[in-house]
């Protein structure tokens, strides 16, 4: 039987896919009322879709603000290759002014090393890793 994708569901898809393809910039707002007229859905499934984005680490949320696109810095880049050379046992680094074909090499390198693991677990904290590096290569 086929599982039917929820409005949130695709919202949250959409969303994603927007911020990590570069079409939604790092540090840009994001309007709620835009995405309801752009999406044809109501607030509920966007606000629903954008605290899963939150809790992925790809929006932040800062009172007399609103919801952004996180701005990762090279420092950010740093803790996240520890983080994954530590979980894959690799020593990769990417340099301050890397290509995004460079960045796009390692995701990849990353991505597949984890994935030979099995560990649903594993996997999940590396895409969401690498979803964030994606968001600080530069476009």
């Amino acid at each position: 039987m086929f599982k039917k994708e929820s409005y949130t569901e695709k919202v949250y898809k959409d969303i994603k896919k927007k911020i990590l393809s570069g079409k939604i910039l790092k540090n840009e707002k994001i309007n709620i009322d835009e995405l309801v007229k752009s999406l044809g859905v109501s607030k509920i499934p966007i606000r629903e879709a954008i605290f899963m984005l939150q809790q992925e680490g790809l929006l932040i949320y800062k009172t007399n603000v609103g919801t952004r696109v996180v701005d990762i810095k090279y420092d950010d880049v740093l803790e996240i290759l520890d983080i994954l050379n530590k979980i894959t046992g690799q020593n990769i680094s990417i340099e301050h002014n890397a290509s995004t074909d460079e960045i796009m090499e390692a995701i990849s390198l990353f991505q597949n090393l984890i994935k030979e693991s099995n560990n649903k677990r594993s996997i999940e904290v590396v895409n969401k890793l690498c979803d964030q590096l994606l968001i600080w290569r530069k476009v």
